[in-house]
């Protein structure tokens, strides 16, 4: 009887949780015109300011082995407790405007000086700038051993040339024009869950999410930004975006609202929040899998059982 009361306790707290300061789950919204990162429930409903970062935010990311947000922006680089909320440090100085985790758990991110740098995890000491030449604004993103970058961002309005390169050495594989397909000023550089890439166009040409077809290396439309219109501060474009637990495709508008795109379609579902504030990235932190909550059930277990 007491091993039932105690999985259902842990169940228990797992609920009460959904709506508790630094959910998993929720969506994490950078604001761009304030340093906020505001916390949204899976329906988009306000649950708090979730960190205040002291400077203007860019695009961000979640995940490293201590599970933290991190925040490129004009503060340099932060890094925010993924429960709390609370700052622990600055990496960096001056604009960085994308960032991530690396595959050996160091921190790359894009530099206003044109560079991609990486910094010592450990020391948030800098260690060497993989890549030199893209421009201030550029975009990042790793996936395995490989990285995808803008090449010639010398402005918020521009940046065509998207390329693939080696994610250690930052040699390219291969670059790709983008203004080819109406894509003028490359914004951000995202994946879903099923391997596909996708770029935010915003500033130059229509405003929206394109899809890449890697068999003809093409790329499309997805979604359109100018459809949910431009939201309290007027801009129908977005910085960053993500793809949810639930497959579907949330973009942080510039206009100030959070909206939501089927993740398979492309078509419009909806404006879920609107504030007054440009935003500029919307993150999730991922629900604990089936794993990590069995082993949080037998901690709960064993807990009781040296109690008896």
């Amino acid at each position: 009887m007491k091993t039932v009361m105690c999985i259902l306790g842990v169940v228990g707290l797992a609920t009460a949780a959904s709506a508790q300061i630094g959910a998993a789950g929720h969506m994490y919204v950078y604001g761009d015109a304030s340093d906020n990162v505001y916390q949204l429930d899976p329906a988009g409903n306000f649950v708090a300011t979730f960190a205040q970062t002291g400077a203007a935010n860019t695009l961000g990311f979640f995940g490293g082995n201590n599970n933290t947000f991190l925040a490129g922006g004009y503060g340099a680089v932060k890094e925010i407790d993924g429960n709390t909320g609370a700052i622990l440090r600055t990496i960096g100085t001056g604009l960085h405007y994308d960032v991530q985790f690396a595959n050996n758990g160091n921190i790359y991110a894009s530099a206003q000086d044109g560079t991609i740098k990486e910094y010592d995890y450990a020391t948030g000491n800098f260690i060497r700038n993989v890549v030199t030449g893209i421009g201030g604004q550029g975009a990042l993103n790793i996936r395995g051993n490989v990285m995808y970058t803008t090449d010639n961002k010398s402005s918020w309005g521009d940046g065509t040339l998207l390329s693939q390169r080696d994610a250690n050495t930052g040699a390219i594989n291969w670059t790709i024009n983008t203004a080819a397909f109406g894509i003028n000023s490359i914004q951000s550089i995202r994946f879903d869950a099923f391997g596909n890439l996708y770029v935010a166009n915003m500033y130059s040409g229509q405003n929206g999410i394109y899809k890449l077809d890697w068999n003809t290396m093409t790329f499309s439309l997805f979604a359109d930004n100018n459809v949910p219109g431009g939201g309290p501060t007027g801009w129908p474009g977005c910085h960053g975006f993500n793809f949810g637990p639930d497959g579907h495709l949330y973009a942080a508008m510039a206009g100030g609202t959070v909206v939501k795109y089927n993740g398979q379609t492309g078509a419009f579902m909806g404006v879920l929040w609107s504030t007054q504030d440009k935003l500029s990235d919307v993150v999730f932190k991922p629900i604990p899998t089936p794993g990590a909550l069995a082993l949080l059930g037998m901690g709960g277990l064993l807990a009781a059982r040296r109690r008896r």
